[in-house]
């Protein structure tokens, strides 16, 4: 057997991390436990050394400890539940790839992408990429991106740079209720009236919180005589 290529794959199944050769390691020394492993054919096979390696990510190094050395594996494995205890993340997997989350703040760390049958770990961008965190809401993300519409939390989304639950936005925001009025500009009157009622000033607005009978909208009606008394 031989290596098929030089990636780390994920695998649900193995109990350690498997290297095919001190190489994937930044640091190694002779096995002191693990004679050899059992592979899926039933068959045991060496383990020359055991040592750390680190995955490199945007945000901090995830770690790879006891990966156990073996010139016999044809692939390398890392094992989701070794990997998941060691760095406190959660690996979910869909039929793309796989992410790993931060367990406590469900912040996103690595994404790897998949078009075959395995789950192999590619290339990290670099640490100028941006990436966002997880929210708990799209509406958390509507007001930290300056309110967006939901169109385009959804390309955000599906472009990984932010990532959410799957509730709906809320349907009613205060702030971009007011930012859609449209106010023409003051300018300075010179009208007189002698009384009330002469010249009546009225407006259209619309209310954050609909009234009981579920009516946004209300008029003003100013009377222009007030405004001189």
């Amino acid at each position: 057997m031989t290596l098929q290529e030089p990636n780390w794959n994920m695998d649900t199944r193995a109990s350690s991390h498997l290297a095919e050769n001190t190489s994937m390691l930044t640091s190694f020394s002779n096995p002191s436990f693990y004679k050899s492993v059992f592979v899926g054919n039933g068959q045991p096979i060496p383990v020359t050394h055991t040592g750390h390696s680190l995955l490199h990510t945007p945000h901090k190094p995830l770690h790879l400890h006891h990966v156990l050395v073996t010139p016999n594996i044809i692939k390398n494995l890392i094992s989701v539940r070794q990997f998941t205890c060691d760095n406190n993340v959660s690996v979910d997997f869909d039929a793309y790839g796989f992410y790993a989350k931060d367990y406590q703040t469900r912040r996103l760390l690595l994404r790897c992408d998949s078009t075959g049958d395995l789950y192999p770990v590619t290339q990290q961008p670099s640490s100028t990429t941006t990436f966002a965190l997880l929210s708990l809401s799209p509406t958390t993300w509507h007001r930290c991106l300056g309110h967006p519409s939901e169109d385009v939390l959804r390309r955000l989304e599906s472009s990984h740079f932010i990532s959410y639950n799957k509730t709906k936005l809320s349907a009613l925001c205060h702030a971009c209720q007011l930012g859609k009025h449209t106010r023409l500009p003051f300018y300075s009157s010179e009208l007189n009236v002698g009384s009330v009622f002469d010249i009546i000033h009225s407006d259209l607005w619309t209310s954050p919180i609909s009234s009981e009978s579920g009516i946004k909208y209300y008029a003003i009606f100013w009377d222009h005589f007030l405004h001189y008394v």
